[in-house]
């Protein structure tokens, strides 16, 4: 089959830049920015309100189906998102550091918002202007020619909306057994109100409290408080660096930004927590074999580890203010933080939360992994349909749900099921 080519000025219908915003408290206007656009997708959460004084043409509202691309920024430029669903009860707009770019046809626009994310690091290379700031040359952008092949733009579009919608199924059950795990947490070991020998809520029920001089509070009796340093087991630093992460690679690998890379290698195996040394505190966790950059520092604390990890998600703004320090770029001041005062509670209610919330991070760490080879299949099979080496039959696939189109990507080469 011949190779197509196609470039988005043939078959844009409608683009526009963002406006100035003018920010409220709260309104029924949302205003995108550089923040909201991250791997492929919108998150909502980082907008702001705009005022509803402000005139705005109707142009501007982004829409489903819509490209929204990031125009402006070193190192956001050249982000973008499909736009799959808005905010109930919301309108929504975008800032002028950001393009709306439209099409007539939902499953080009699918296609123009995939090839231009996989395009991210080379497109950031096209800004023009103050290196501080730069903007995309948007021209150039408009003009890159993408392989195509419109025999399978149909299928293409069901394997990328049937990936996307397990990739997001996946992080929601994540999220929601990491929620519940946080909410034990809090109940147990911050309100103390874990079950006493009656199986009853500790503090609630008016169990014993002492008060701690070390912290200047009470705590349960019987509790200790200890310096974090004796819980706390560090692993070796390691000598991986970043410009090492390859993104075929077999195990996750943990550096100080917020996206988890691959590598070839893995050092640590086992339940651990990967805390970023530059910049500010950002906690991560991984139940398996991973890896981790010479920018990360790895600590476990054996059988309380689970334990480790909701006490630093809880303190993270703490964090922050009291253990990162240095001009320009702060670090981690470890041995501030290695010697601060941590609750130790006794090792039979640890075992029980551990009991309850393990299996929860365990299928936390599998939901990752399970996402990563899915991101894995995506990345290899849609570039080889949209370039026509393979070719698949659409009435073949109609019937086929999404649940079936994901079983048969991993056996891709074989037979289809019916």
């Amino acid at each position: 089959m011949a190779r197509e080519y196609l470039c988005i000025n043939d078959k844009i219908e409608f683009e526009t830049k963002g406006l100035t915003p003018q920010y409220v408290d709260k309104s029924n206007t949302l205003v995108l920015n550089q923040k909201c656009v991250r791997n492929g997708k919108l998150d909502y959460s980082f907008g702001r309100f705009l005022s509803d004084k402000q005139n705005i043409t109707k142009e501007k509202y982004i829409k489903i189906g819509d490209v929204i691309l990031n125009s402006t920024g070193q190192g956001t430029a050249g982000r973008c998102a499909f736009v799959n669903y808005i905010p109930k009860n919301y309108k929504v707009t975008i800032d002028s550091h950001m393009l709306i770019i439209r099409f007539d046809d939902i499953n080009l626009a699918k296609f123009f918002a995939y090839s231009l994310y996989k395009q991210e690091s080379f497109i950031l290379k096209l800004l023009t202007g103050s290196s501080g700031q730069g903007e995309l040359d948007r021209e150039i952008v408009y003009n890159i020619s993408f392989p195509y092949c419109s025999s399978n733009l149909k299928i293409f579009n069901r394997i990328l909306t049937a990936i996307n919608n397990k990739l997001n199924i996946n992080n929601k059950i994540s999220t929601e057994l990491e929620k519940l795990a946080k909410t034990l947490y809090d109940y147990w070991f911050v309100q103390f109100d874990f079950p006493n020998d009656n199986n009853k809520p500790y503090k609630t029920n008016g169990s014993r409290m002492v008060y701690n001089e070390k912290l200047k509070r009470k705590i349960p009796f019987g509790w200790q408080v200890k310096q974090i340093k004796d819980i706390l087991q560090e692993q070796e630093k390691s000598s991986v660096q970043v410009n090492q992460a390859d993104n075929l690679g077999e195990y996750p690998f943990f550096t100080s930004g917020n996206d988890v890379l691959r590598c070839n290698k893995y050092l640590v195996d086992g339940y651990y927590c990967y805390l970023s040394t530059g910049g500010n505190a950002c906690v991560k966790y991984y139940f398996g074999k991973a890896s981790y950059s010479a920018d990360t520092w790895c600590i476990c604390a054996n059988e309380y580890s689970f334990y480790l990890y909701n006490y630093l998600i809880s303190i993270k703004n703490q964090m922050d203010m009291l253990y990162f320090a240095g001009t320009g770029l702060k670090h981690l001041q470890k041995d501030i933080f290695k010697n601060s005062y941590i609750i130790v509670p006794p090792y039979d209610c640890i075992r029980k939360y551990n009991n309850i919330v393990s299996n929860g991070y365990k299928m936390c760490s599998n939901c990752y992994l399970k996402n990563q080879e899915l991101t894995k299949l995506r990345d290899f099979l849609l570039p080889v349909l949209m370039n026509g080496q393979v070719v698949v039959n659409d009435e073949q696939e109609d019937n086929l749900s999404e649940e079936k189109i994901i079983k048969n990507l991993y056996n891709f080469g074989k037979p289809m099921e019916r």
